[in-house]
């Protein structure tokens, strides 16, 4: 078990570590690993990026390998961890899943790899030159480091030791290598050679992969992961036993391991370009339904009607309170001669009525004739009288 070593940042310690970078000094202790090619202590062919197995120690390694295996852990996959689907392009340091390990157990040796680099000054100055980080302060800088696995294929820019210097390329590293991560989630030694690691270089050609390619290799599926602009207390990486969320305290060697979810661990998110993420759909507003119309009320047919009261008269004029009395049908009226009044209306519909009856009403009656009256055009063409006595026309006219 090795001591783990916190750093704590304070202000004059930044101001001081911002004065090194200035005039050229690695600053590891303050910040995330410098980006682009002005961090490298040389520059190889950024076009020529060589193809590193897991198990491969690689080109002029610094030391001998550091890997401890897991008993319980699966061989190195093909293209990305077991039970997921690997992920590409860039993604950042902190994203939940993107290493793994082994529950409590370590992937590398990480107090081993402080003896073989501190053990020889020249080794260690150039590992300290190629990695960013003050010579004098490599053995904490080590210590200070997560000993994890690649989840996925993953683009660094390695180095060998030649000539007591570090020699610079491009390289991939298949998912399963055993890695030294630094409090930022970026990856910083590869445990196979005991060779630095930087973020790799951006190039604007094609490159091209050198090396013997594994199964399932597809330079579409290659992971470049972003270091994050904060410290990190802690990384979720995928249990390679139970493809479940652990977590695991940065610089410690996974013995306060502590499991997150039971629930099946998913790939990272990549952090696409701007000019490559889909554009968000607008959101569509809302219908806003019409307001249903009331519905009619229906009278209550059961409810009772209010009692009248038992002091209310029976006929009008009716007081407020009480119910109208019932309308009577007005009695007919009668003549003088004790018969009804004839309103126009059929007494006695029930009888039948002769028509010869109806033809002659009228005839052979007599009728009073006013004293002034013109005569009847139907009548006989005699005139009567004041005395009522016949007179003749030419009489009368006279």
């Amino acid at each position: 078990m090795r001591t783990t070593t916190r750093r704590r940042r304070s202000g004059a310690l930044a101001a001081l570590t911002a004065g090194l970078l200035v005039a050229g000094c690695g600053g590891d202790l303050d910040g995330p690993p410098i980006e682009g090619a002005e961090a490298h202590a040389a520059k190889g062919d950024a076009r020529e990026v060589l193809l590193q197995s897991a198990a491969a120690q690689g080109p002029d390694p610094f030391t001998p390998s550091t890997v401890k295996p897991s008993p319980d852990a699966p061989g190195p996959s093909s293209s990305a961890a077991p039970g997921t689907t690997p992920v590409t392009g860039v993604v950042s340091g902190a994203a939940p899943g993107l290493y793994a390990g082994t529950r409590s157990v370590a992937s590398c040796d990480v107090e081993r790899q402080v003896r073989l680099l501190t053990g020889d000054g020249r080794k260690a100055a150039a590992f300290a030159l190629a990695a960013g980080v003050s010579q004098t302060r490599l053995a904490p800088w080590l210590r200070g480091l997560t000993p994890v696995v690649l989840r996925s294929d993953t683009r660094v820019t390695g180095h060998g030791y030649r000539d007591d210097s570090a020699a610079e390329f491009q390289a991939v590293l298949q998912a399963g290598t055993a890695v030294l991560v630094d409090e930022y989630g970026a990856p910083r030694v590869r445990c196979a050679s005991g060779s630095p690691l930087r973020s790799p270089l951006t190039v604007e050609e094609a490159v091209v992969h050198k090396g013997h390619p594994w199964p399932g290799f597809d330079p579409g599926r290659v992971v470049t992961v972003n270091a994050t602009q904060h410290t990190l207390e802690s990384l979720l990486v995928v249990s390679v036993v139970s493809n479940t969320l652990i977590e695991r305290r940065t610089g410690t060697d996974g013995e306060a391991d502590r499991v997150v979810t039971d629930e099946p661990a998913t790939s990272p998110q990549s952090q696409q370009p701007q000019s490559e993420r889909q554009p968000q759909q607008p959101a569509q507003p809302q219908q806003r339904s019409e307001p249903a119309a009331p519905e009619p009320a229906v009278p209550d047919t059961t409810a009772s009607e209010p009692a009248a009261p038992a002091d209310c008269p029976t006929e009008p004029p009716t007081p407020p309170g009480c119910p109208a009395p019932p309308s009577v049908d007005p009695e007919p009226e009668f003549q003088a001669d004790g018969g009804p009044q004839d309103h126009g209306l059929d007494l006695h519909p029930d009888e039948e009525q002769d028509p010869e009856q109806g033809q002659g009403q009228g005839q052979g009656q007599d009728v009073e004739q006013d004293p002034g009256q013109a005569p009847d055009d139907e009548g006989d063409g005699q005139l009567m009288g004041p005395d009522n006595t016949s007179v003749e026309p030419e009489a009368y006219a006279g």
